[in-house]
């Protein structure tokens, strides 16, 4: 194999990874912020006996603390992120549909997950400057939906892959 071929294996194998961790890190934060664990959260309680509402709000302070470390770890993972990420959260902002099973849909379901977060911090009385990563995470892909302007995310997201290319492998399905 000649150097040049070499070097794009490296460069596609170091793209399938970040794939890969972007993949793992939406898997992970959509399960702390789900649905299902909204039943638990006190604006939930409807019909529920008095000494459950006080069991619960026992737990509260509990529930609390997990959302603040939710939120923590979030930010945590999405810090060691590289504008390629964000070149691609704006990519794919930029389009009207995304396919289903797709990268593209995950990241769509990612950013309301990321709002939920935004809610939480906003909530919990959090400084939302100690959040960056989430913020811009969020504000990417609004660039993307405000502008729908690929050439704007290359400009904002330094990457050594186009927009272009970032959003054909988000929408593109796997095999």
């Amino acid at each position: 194999m000649n150097k040049q071929g070499g070097a794009k294996l490296g460069e596609n194998r170091k793209q399938s990874k970040s794939i890969s961790q972007l993949i793992e890190l939406i898997h992970c934060i959509s399960f702390i912020f789900s649905d299902k664990n909204e039943s638990y959260h006190p604006s939930g309680l409807s019909g529920v006996s008095s000494y459950e509402a006080k069991s619960f709000d026992n737990n509260s302070k509990v529930l609390k603390e997990i959302r603040i470390n939710s939120v923590r770890m979030a930010e945590a993972n999405l810090f060691n992120e590289d504008s390629c990420f964000f070149r691609t959260m704006c990519s794919v902002g930029s389009q009207r549909t995304v396919p289903v099973m797709t990268l593209a849909a995950g990241i769509v379901g990612f950013r309301k997950i990321l709002e939920k977060v935004m809610g939480d911090i906003q909530d919990l009385g959090i400084d939302q400057q100690s959040f960056p990563s989430i913020y811009r995470a969020v504000g990417s892909y609004e660039v993307g939906i405000e502008t729908k302007n690929l050439d704007l995310c290359e400009k904002l997201f330094p990457c050594a892959h186009s927009a272009a290319y970032l959003l054909r492998e988000a929408v593109a399905k796997k095999k």
